[in-house]
């Protein structure tokens, strides 16, 4: 507590000037008030103000009525009680429970002439009574579950500075109790010290504003001004201000006063407004999207964002300063004036709108996508971020025009980039763009530029395109690329009609050609990152290809392999090889459906070697795998002579006239395989299954470490079993029946 107690005394003491009752509250709330509240700078919100008030009537009905618990205190003196409660939201149940005892015993109290007044009828039969005497506070309390009674709040009745009224319906059945000093409206609650229902906030709302009363409470539907004065949000004053955040939204309000000023924000979403009106002050946001709105009348300022999509608003003033961003899309805007003033963003997208003014500048980012009516730009145009003409008619991009970042469009009617050759996301897909400029640079600090030209004709590429990030030239006629193409990133040309990949062709990092005519990987192709050519046909690998990550050559036919070159993985799912280099190191080998003719006379893969459903000659003599080998439901001449794997040898369901003189593996799986006898040589650190495969024979030397099974084999019928396969000495051999 010693932390800072200047500022929690001075805090607490809000809430009371008596000593004892100071401590209480220290205890009960204090070192959740250090730890959350004052320890972090930051300010008491509303919602634990009114805790730390509720805290403090349940004391003060404790200390009057001496309860109990106060006498239960440890050595230093303090009660056990309140040294349990650990947080704010601890205190305000303990509250709560003990205020619910409290209002059970006052059910019995009986309101008696003169403990209360009608102060105000309202629709409906309802009505506002005044509590006067401590029986009325107490009666209130019983029903409503709260704290007004009980003693907490007596000794203020004699003030005449205060006064408490209980909202009534025609059953004479409470459902708001509140507590007015002067002309502050201190406490509007519900039962259970909750917030009101909002009917009722609405049926007292008249009152609120009669008697001028005044309110920090955030109440749903009460507007207060910047003297915190209630208002009806139907009826506000012209010139009107407010301090903070109005929100209209969902009020079935149609107006706004003129020359109102909002130092916050303004949301009048899903309301009946029409107009913004004249002289509209705004420090925060203006909020209208799917309004009926239609007109921004005259003077209007807003410091932050104006969002008017999906309205009915035709035009825009000539005088609005709007200091963010301009958010007008799916309007009925056709026109825009010529000296907009806007500090950010525009958006226009979806809008019958025909032109842009002559010197048009945007500081951010300009939208006009969608735009049907739109088919030319202003010659001296001036976009400081991205601009966006996405699905529009417009063909070229003006020569004095001048664009910060990025041109977005998509589905346009493009075919000029005008002068601008650098961007750091340049998107032409599915337009009638044929052939991009020389020297086009893609450029982004953060290597994420952007250049889309998938599903253009296009034609040409210029010489000197340089892209730092993903170049995505699919499904394009382009047959050729410059040789001096720059990509550091992702190449993409799949799907195009690619003829040739010109000599010494580097990519720092993945190019992707399947599916185009490349017949040839050139000598010194090099590719940081993965080469995918899925689906090419009769391709010949010359020397000094290096491929820094994965070779994709699925459902590719290969011709023709050089013995020299560098691939860390291959990948080649139903391919057709024809021939593979004399010698191939890997990280990972999948080949699953392919049918490989020549093999490596010695391969080495690091990770997992699949081959499932191959079709092979002879396989490689020596095979060495770091992890696991699955040749399941493989066809083929021989087996590796020698396999070494560091996991398991799956070879389920293949067929091959030879299998492996030595193999060294943690399993083995050779179930219905045609292999028929079982070397010396091979050692299998756990389980061998050879269950209904053709084995035969086993020659003795054999290591199993785990089970044998081979039910259902020509070897169960042989009396020579036992001596052909004895148990090595380092594990033992249990035969599975």
């Amino acid at each position: 507590m010693s932390a800072r107690p200047t500022e929690l005394s001075k805090l607490l003491g809000a809430y009371s000037d008596s000593e004892r009752l100071l401590t209480l509250l220290t205890f009960a709330v204090g070192r959740a008030i250090e730890r959350d509240i004052i320890s972090q700078g930051l300010p008491v919100r509303w919602e634990q103000a009114e805790i730390i008030r509720h805290v403090t009537d349940w004391l003060t009905a404790s200390v009057i009525d001496n309860d109990e618990w106060l006498g239960r205190v440890d050595e230093q003196g303090r009660p056990l009680k309140l040294m349990k409660l650990g947080s704010l939201e601890a205190a305000a149940k303990e509250a709560d429970k003990a205020m619910r005892k409290r209002a059970q015993k006052l059910r019995a109290v009986k309101i008696k002439d003169g403990d209360e007044e009608l102060f105000r009828e309202l629709a409906g039969g309802y009505y506002i009574v005044r509590l006067l005497t401590p029986e009325a506070l107490d009666v209130e309390s019983a029903a409503m579950q709260h704290c007004i009674g009980q003693g907490s709040y007596d000794g203020l009745l004699k003030n005449t500075a205060f006064a408490f009224y209980s909202l009534r319906d025609p059953f004479g059945k409470p459902h708001a109790t509140l507590e007015v000093e002067g002309d502050w409206l201190n406490q509007c609650q519900g039962k259970q010290n909750r917030k009101p229902d909002n009917k009722y906030i609405d049926l007292m709302l008249s009152v609120f504003v009669d008697q001028k009363w005044k309110t920090y409470i955030p109440l749903n539907g009460v507007i207060v001004d910047a003297n915190q004065a209630i208002h009806d949000p139907m009826r506000l004053p012209d010139g009107f201000k407010s301090e903070g955040d109005l929100k209209f939204s969902r009020l079935p309000i149609t107006s706004l006063p003129k020359d109102m000023i909002v130092r916050g924000n303004l949301d009048i979403r899903e309301t009946q407004i029409e107009s913004l009106p004249d002289g509209l002050y705004v420090l925060g946001n203006v909020l209208a999207k799917g309004t009926p709105l239609s007109r921004l009348g005259a003077g209007i300022t807003v410091a932050k964002d104006l969002m008017i999509q999906d309205t009915n608003v035709a035009a825009i003033p000539g005088d609005i300063e709007i200091r963010g961003s301009l958010i007008a899309r799916s309007t009925k805007l056709e026109c825009i004036p010529d000296k907009l003033s806007v500090g950010m963003n525009v958006d226009f997208g979806k809008t019958p709108i025909r032109s842009l003014p002559t010197g048009f500048r945007v500081l951010g980012s300009l939208s006009v996508d969608d735009c049907p009516n739109l088919t030319e730009l202003p010659q001296d145009l001036l976009v400081s971020s991205t601009l966006n003409i996405e699905k529009t008619p417009v063909s070229r991009i003006p020569e004095g025009a001048k664009i910060g970042r990025g041109l977005r469009a998509a589905g346009s009617s493009i075919v000029d980039l005008g002068t601008q050759r650098m961007f750091e996301y340049l998107d032409l897909s599915d337009t009638p763009f044929k052939s991009l400029p020389d020297c086009i640079k893609i450029l982004s600090k953060r290597g994420t530029g952007t250049l889309k030209l998938a599903g253009c004709p296009l034609e040409y590429v210029g010489p000197g395109l340089r892209v730092v990030g993903r170049a995505d030239l699919r499904n394009t006629p382009l047959t050729h690329i410059p040789a001096d193409i720059n990509v550091r990133g992702e190449l993409v040309l799949s799907g195009s009609r690619l003829e040739v990949l010109p000599d010494g062709l580097s990519v720092a990092g993945a190019l992707d050609i399947s599916h185009t005519r490349v017949k040839v990987f050139p000598g010194g192709l090099r590719v940081t990152g993965a080469l995918v050519a899925r689906g090419l046909q009769d391709l010949e690998i010359k020397d000094d290809l290096f491929v820094g990550k994965l070779l994709d050559i699925s459902e590719a036919s290969v011709i023709s392999w050089a013995n020299q070159g560098t691939i860390a993985a291959l990948r080649c799912y139903d391919a057709n090889i024809a021939a593979m280099p004399n010698f191939m190191k890997l990280q990972e080998f999948h080949g699953d459906g392919a049918r490989i003719d020549n093999w490596p006379a010695r391969m080495i893969v690091d990770g997992n070697f699949s081959y499932q459903r191959g079709k092979t000659g002879t396989m490689p003599a020596v095979l060495t795998v770091g992890r696991n080998i699955d040749c399941e439901d493989t066809w083929g001449i021989a087996t590796p002579k020698i396999i070494l794997a560091g996991g398991h040898a799956r070879f389920k369901r293949s067929r091959f006239q030879s299998y492996p003189e030595r193999l060294d593996a943690k399993s083995g799986d050779f179930r219905i395989s045609t292999i028929t006898n079982l070397p010396k040589a091979w050692r299998i650190g756990e389980h061998l299954l050879m269950n209904k495969s053709k084995l035969e024979t086993i020659e003795g030397g054999v290591s199993i470490g785990g089970d044998f099974q081979f039910d259902d084999t020509p070897l169960r019928y042989r009396q020579e079993l036992k001596e052909a396969a004895q148990p090595s000495t380092a594990a033992s051999v249990r035969f599975a029946r």
